[in-house]
């Protein structure tokens, strides 16, 4: 889970030099558009997050609580979390080679880009805005080796956390890009910010 060649030296001196004692601005201004201007996206689409974990649970509570027993769709090799989380809120977990043809479309998709811990390209499974939601957990693409990413589907979330490609382990920070501002999206990424 960490990077071979070492901690980022420009992020490790930021991280050793920040001021503990203070607390930044609670709405994470400045953090949000830096991260906006980064992925050429409006700053309100920056949900920012403790960890890709605490991600996890509050993108499955958001589901939990708009559909109550709805289906998750998880990787069938990939971060435990997805399914823990679900298991949690008593959602109904399927794998992704289960529901290959299911007629009952999961409210939740999560899909990981690149393959985690295969690391080959995937395209995400097709999925349609208004009836689930598809996260695309993009943890490990700074570490692509080869190969180029599949494009994102319009419509989805992308997760990331950075620590593992500037091999901060012990830095838990995430962040998830929401889709472009819909009906369907707009409930999630208000209740997530």
């Amino acid at each position: 889970n960490s990077n071979a060649c070492g901690p980022c030296p420009q992020a490790l001196l930021a991280v050793q030099t920040c001021d503990a004692s203070r607390y930044p601005d609670p709405a994470y201004t400045a953090l949000r558009q830096q991260l906006a201007d980064f992925h050429g996206v409006e700053a309100g689409r920056v949900v920012l997050a403790g960890s890709a974990s605490e991600f996890i649970r509050r993108m499955t509570l958001a589901i939990a609580l708009l559909h109550p027993g709805a289906r998750v769709r998880v990787p069938d090799y990939a971060y435990g979390e997805y399914a823990a989380a679900a298991d949690a809120l008593g959602l109904r977990v399927v794998r992704e080679i289960d529901d290959l043809d299911a007629k009952d479309p999961a409210w939740l998709i999560w899909h990981t880009e690149p393959g985690s811990p295969i690391g080959d390209a995937r395209a995400a499974p097709p999925f349609n805005p208004g009836e689930s939601v598809l996260v695309v957990d993009r943890a490990y693409a700074p570490l692509r080796l080869d190969g180029e990413a599949p494009p994102v589907l319009d419509g989805a979330w992308q997760l990331w956390s950075p620590n593992k490609a500037l091999g901060l382990t012990d830095v838990r920070g995430a962040y998830a890009i929401a889709p472009a501002r819909t009906p369907e999206s707009a409930v999630l990424t208000d209740w997530l910010t």
